[in-house]
């Protein structure tokens, strides 16, 4: 099964080791909390070797406060598309689909800083989102006039894995990746240098083809002639 147990009894049994359980995954010592701590390594160093994996872009809402001005980001966000930030349509609100243009922090000081203040005296559609100074929440001008809902998109941090039916945010088609640097990682706990440079040089390569397949990707060209 693919999950945190099925990951760390896949490394288990490549080192001839008895494989755990349900009952006794949590409270395994020495090698198999070794194992435990290998595979979530092996993880995230694939994850940490590319923030944009698309397997770790998620899409996400938030809706609106009559008069409120900023709204925080989800704890676990590491790259926001503040390019994808955008009004969502709703006939009851009678309003339309509209993109939100991003707007520096300086900008929004100089020109809108006194609606956060005086939110009431500029009540009215979104046209602008702003990004803070801590990273932790975003802004948008003019604060909304109604329960409006905002979607954009963003890449996440994936936490490591606790449980054991804990499922990583990498596909499955790639869980011989993570074994194999969970194993560099075991291998170097063991003192068995030569195998777990080896190992790791296996990692590193499986690694750089996962990012042919999902990132160094040719995008498809747009042509910017109208037709009249």
């Amino acid at each position: 099964m693919y999950n945190y147990l099925g990951l760390v009894n896949g490394v288990l049994c490549r080192v001839n080791e008895t494989p755990l359980t349900d009952v006794n995954f949590a409270s395994a010592p020495g090698l198999y909390a070794d194992v435990k701590q290998a595979v979530n390594l092996s993880i995230a160093d694939i994850n940490t070797t590319d923030y944009t994996w698309p397997f770790n872009h998620v899409q996400s809402s938030q809706l609106l406060t009559v008069g409120q001005v900023r709204y925080p980001l989800p704890t676990h966000v590491k790259s926001v598309g503040w390019e994808t930030f955008r009004l969502r349509g709703d006939n009851n609100l009678q309003v339309r689909t509209t993109k939100l243009v991003p707007i520096d922090y300086e900008e929004y000081l100089d020109k809108f800083s006194d609606m956060e203040y005086q939110p009431n005296n500029y009540l009215g559609v979104p046209s602008n989102v702003f990004r803070t100074r801590n990273n932790s929440d975003f802004g948008l001008i003019q604060p909304p006039n109604k329960s409006y809902t905002v979607d954009y998109e963003y890449y996440k941090i994936p936490i490591s894995l606790e449980a054991s039916t804990d499922v990583p945010s990498i596909p499955q088609i790639f869980e011989h990746v993570i074994h194999s640097g969970a194993m560099a990682y075991a291998y170097m706990f063991r003192g068995d240098v030569e195998l777990s440079t080896a190992s790791f040089q296996i990692f590193k390569d499986q690694i750089k083809n996962m990012r042919i397949i999902y990132i160094n990707r040719v995008d498809y060209a747009r042509g910017t002639e109208r037709i009249r």
